[in-house]
């Protein structure tokens, strides 16, 4: 049996690069996407799960990201500069309760 190579395939739509950073007050998400416009960045919390979108003709995707801390849903902001895009969310400050007195 003769053996016929695969052509290889190369698709155009890499999966961008995606760093997520965990510090005490805040998590820190990095995007690389260059090429594409602000206008063209959709950003969602909820449920503290990051949605992604990117709605441009050749780098277009659309990732969910699970954070690893509970968020602000309130509490983000995100700057796109030189393909870069950085989201910061502040984190939920741990309830640490209340002491209920015992009369």
């Amino acid at each position: 049996m003769e053996h016929q190579e695969q052509p290889l395939q190369i698709t155009d739509r890499p999966e961008p690069f995606i760093d997520v950073q965990e510090e005490e007050k805040e998590v820190y998400v990095t995007v690389e996407i260059p090429g594409v416009e602000k206008k063209d960045i959709d950003l969602s919390v909820r449920n503290n799960t990051l949605s992604i979108d990117v709605n441009h003709e050749q780098r277009g995707f659309h990732k969910t990201i699970e954070l690893p801390a509970s968020v602000r849903e309130n509490k983000s902001e995100a700057s796109y500069n030189n393909g870069i895009l950085h989201i910061v969310l502040q984190k939920k400050q741990k309830n640490s309760g209340n002491d209920i007195p015992v009369n």
